[in-house]
């Protein structure tokens, strides 16, 4: 009888546990990504799923994926593992902003990504997977009443020379423009 007891008890402990560990894992889950939606509702961008040979990868809501509308939602697209784009839309944080790069608001918008930039590089957080060397291209501006930020990196090939990587900018932004 007292096997019996201890087993229960054992039985019970052990159900215990489990439940804790699931609760502690599922709270430690990162959330779900919620994608962006494919035209940007306040300045009419459109992110289709292929700009200029570039495949949408990936792209995510922040407002609905972490609570965060302040971070607006970014779409990212590549090319062949050789080049990497990310466009970032979201809303200033105080005030309106008016279109163009030459606000006080986007030079620091820019500042501050140039800032993450160097930092992750310093951290060695982008790790292109040749010994190639990586190039990084960042442009902010203000547009209708939003920042957009695009982040550009190519990996040093032929194919990605300085004309095709402009030519490549030049189309990818003429495609979210339609």
């Amino acid at each position: 009888m007292l096997v019996r007891k201890v087993r229960a008890l054992a039985a019970v402990c052990c159900a215990l546990l489990a439940l804790t560990v699931g609760n502690a894992i599922a709270q430690n889950a990162p959330p779900p990504r919620i994608p962006a939606p494919d035209r940007e509702p306040v300045t009419g961008l459109t992110f289709p799923a292929e700009i200029a040979n570039a495949r949408l990868a990936t792209s995510i809501d922040y407002s609905k994926t972490m609570n965060r509308p302040d971070l607006g939602y970014a779409w990212n697209y590549q090319t062949n593992q050789q080049l990497f784009v990310t466009l970032y839309v979201y809303p200033p944080r105080t005030g309106s902003i008016p279109d163009g790069p030459m606000d006080d608001a986007v030079l620091a918008q820019f500042q501050r990504a140039l800032a993450d930039i160097y930092e992750g590089a310093t951290l060695s957080a982008i790790q292109p997977s040749t010994k190639k060397p990586l190039h990084t291209a960042l442009m902010v501006t203000g547009y209708r009443d939003r920042f957009l930020k695009l982040r550009l990196d190519w990996i040093d090939t032929p194919a990605n020379s300085r004309t095709a990587v402009d030519g490549f900018m030049q189309s990818l932004i003429s495609g979210i423009r339609r």
